[in-house]
């Protein structure tokens, strides 16, 4: 009786230590990438920003920037820059592909001045 219990035993041992290792991985992962998701610390880069749009040469408002994006045009991103960006690419590269929008966002991270630029199309 003391074999199967020594065994289910070790097995929970591994796959215990097997999700630190995972967790661990991801927080180094978060280190050195701008998507942090998976770590345990995903708040801890604020972003403030401006956010410009302007198709067929006419600049939006910040009212249609807000229903373009569904965030403010001039705000803070509590999570990861990548957020913002990436959520700015995704419509442009699928709701917004015909539009051939001009996007910037001038952003600084963590209080920092508005020195930063993010431009679409790259």
């Amino acid at each position: 009786m003391g074999t199967a219990s020594t065994k289910q035993t070790g097995w929970r041992i591994g796959l215990a230590l097997g999700l630190l290792a995972i967790q661990l991985g991801l927080i180094v992962f978060a280190r050195f990438d701008d998507r942090r998701f998976f770590c345990w610390g995903p708040h801890d880069q604020q972003t403030n920003y401006t956010i410009q749009v302007v198709i067929d040469g006419q600049p939006l408002d910040a009212q249609q920037i807000e229903q373009r994006y569904r965030t403010p045009a001039v705000g803070y991103e509590f999570r990861a820059k990548a957020h913002l960006l990436g959520l700015i690419e995704q419509y442009e590269k699928t709701l917004g592909r015909d539009d051939q929008a001009q996007v910037t966002v001038h952003y600084g991270i963590n209080g920092r001045e508005l020195s930063e630029v993010w431009q679409w199309p790259r």
